[in-house]
């Protein structure tokens, strides 16, 4: 499977591509679906990428031993897990299913939940189990068979119960090198709070669609909300609400809560530009009318706009490197509160 054979908005594949040429691949991802089936095919090309040997900037070659390997869906470091059916014996579970799962994948690798089930006779919601869990740990602390990387691919991950869940955490948390975990589901709000915090999210679109979140987002509306919040933050008021923005931040794609940081250290540079009245440098300002910028430029100063920086350049990079994007907008905001409130 090739990215340019998948119909998703283009800058998801973007991101994608760049993680692994820059080589920040976060450990654990999670491919949110949306209206459509398209976070295996995702996943597949995204593998594909990962391992091939002559991959350009855009694409894998579609040609290389890797390459043809994923073709068949035979890379022996890439492991699949899903919902299966309980057979009571050893082989049960994904590793026992996958030559079914492998013959219908590459049929059809939009396969819904419910046609799986329906195709190897699960009457009732399907689980991937504790005796899964196992078996990723087992790999997990093996070698590659090519001596790169292990990707697991675990679709429909909301399946997982509790036990497996608990199981996998810690190779969740400090996985081995050189380990990939990509987990898919359609309701991810169903994966426990534990495994689902340690996961980088990535929302799946259709090309030519937007997703609410990206047609939502206004930077000055965010930055207006964002300092008010920090500001009232020093004295414990509305904490409530600043964990609100920043759970809300969290849920877009990893460019935009970058451009908001990149933007607002912008705006708090030129407060200071203003507070010394150099009217023939162009300054980045927020043009809104329900913002005093001229009041707002006071509270920076020569004393904060340097911790400022570092701060906000700091939080900068841990999201860059995928870091939780809520906590990592929490500290930030608490600090800047702080600062702000400093006579």
């Amino acid at each position: 499977m090739l990215f340019s054979q998948l119909k998703i908005h283009e800058e998801t594949k973007r991101i994608l591509k760049k993680e692994v040429l820059s080589n920040c691949i976060p450990h654990a991802q999670l491919f949110e679906e949306t209206s459509s089936d398209s976070a295996l095919p995702l996943a597949l090309a995204f593998s594909t990428f990962v391992f091939c040997k002559n991959k350009s900037n855009n694409d894998s070659c579609g040609k290389c031993s890797s390459c043809r390997k994923m073709v068949t869906l035979n890379h022996p470091d890439v492991h699949f897990f899903f919902p299966s059916k309980n057979l009571g014996v050893r082989k049960s579970g994904s590793k026992g299913a996958f030559p079914e799962f492998q013959a219908e994948i590459l049929k059809n690798p939009h396969i819904d939940e419910k046609s799986w089930y329906k195709l190897c006779g699960i009457k009732t919601q399907g689980e991937i189990r504790v005796s899964d869990a196992r078996v990723i740990n087992k790999i997990a602390n093996l070698k590659s068979y090519e001596g790169g990387v292990k990707i697991f691919i675990v679709w429909c991950a909301d399946k997982m119960n509790v036990e497996a869940s608990n199981k996998l955490l810690k190779n969740i948390e400090e996985p081995n090198s050189n380990t990939l975990f990509v987990f898919i589901s359609r309701f991810p709000d169903k994966i426990i709070p534990t495994v689902k915090s340690r996961l980088q999210a990535t929302k799946i679109t259709l090309s030519g669609n937007r997703s609410n979140e990206e047609l939502e987002y206004d930077f000055e509306d965010f930055f207006i909300r964002w300092v008010r919040l920090c500001f009232l933050s020093s004295s414990r008021r509305n904490i409530n609400d600043l964990l609100d923005w920043c759970d809300n931040i969290s849920k877009y794609e990893n460019y935009v809560r970058l451009d908001f940081l990149e933007k607002s250290v912008s705006i708090f540079r030129s407060c200071i530009l203003n507070n010394l009245n150099l009217k023939e440098i162009e300054l980045s300002q927020i043009e809104s009318k329900d913002f005093n910028f001229e009041k707002f430029s006071k509270l920076i100063s020569h004393k904060n706009i340097s911790i400022i920086s570092k701060i906000i350049s700091a939080a900068h990079f841990a999201i860059s490197n995928y870091a939780n994007a809520k906590l990592t907008f929490f500290d930030l905001s608490l600090t800047i509160g702080s600062l702000l409130n400093k006579k």
